[in-house]
């Protein structure tokens, strides 16, 4: 039966109609591409690959790993990233200036690597609460830290990111943990080392003060 059908199928409607009829739709929909100028031509193609490629911007190793975390995706854009590198190289920056006195200062970054690793398997959602406190803790960090300005603010912006946001921060963390650390410390060093520039330029300036005094008495 199947045959028969396709045997009369091609008495009534041979291929070469169907042939014909596709070049006689495509020619009158179609321009003929040598009639057309090259500059015409190169306004064709440029349309035709804005509109069917879309632009996406290469992915580097860090990007990679997220996408295939399913964190991330080529057409988002690169300002989520960047606001979580921001906020883990804050968290490890708050857990460095508050590293508790009883550890060992040689430990101090394996600390804090581990501190952030155990928080995040603690708050795999990103409670802020809970995420911060237990890193906190680890790094036996005194509770006077309470009463720092920068924590405070740290916990509201944390409490402030939807559910989602704060549960992709944790997946951050925990993929990207190598290069937080390093980001971190690279930032803590530099205010560390402007902190202690200050403090001898002050120095300096009040030696300066008191033997301009000293001569000044002399003089009298």
């Amino acid at each position: 039966a199947f045959v028969f059908t396709v045997r009369v199928w091609s008495i009534f409607f041979p291929a070469s109609n169907w042939l014909r009829r596709g070049a006689a739709c495509s020619s009158s929909h179609f321009p003929d591409w040598r009639r057309l100028s090259p500059e015409l031509r190169r306004h064709v193609v440029s349309a035709t690959q804005e509109s069917v490629l879309p632009a996406v911007a290469p992915l580097d190793s860090q990007s990679f790993r997220l996408m295939l975390a399913g964190l991330f995706s080529p057409c988002e854009d690169q300002g989520a990233i960047e606001e979580y590198r921001s906020f883990g190289v804050r968290i490890a920056g708050l857990l460095a200036r508050h590293f508790g006195p009883s550890l060992d200062a040689l430990t101090k970054w394996d600390r804090i690597g581990t501190a952030i690793t155990s928080a995040c398997a603690k708050s795999p959602q990103g409670d802020p609460d809970l995420l911060l406190s237990a890193a906190l803790e680890h790094v036996k960090a005194e509770l006077s830290v309470a009463a720092n300005p920068e924590f405070s603010a740290l916990l509201t912006e944390l409490r402030e990111k939807t559910p989602t946001w704060r549960e992709g921060l944790v997946n951050y963390l925990q993929t990207t943990l190598y290069a937080v650390l390093v980001f971190a410390r690279t930032k803590h060093v530099a205010a560390r080392d402007e902190r202690q520039v200050e403090r001898a330029r002050r120095k300096s300036d009040d030696t300066i003060s008191s033997f301009s005094l000293g001569e000044e008495k002399e003089i009298q």
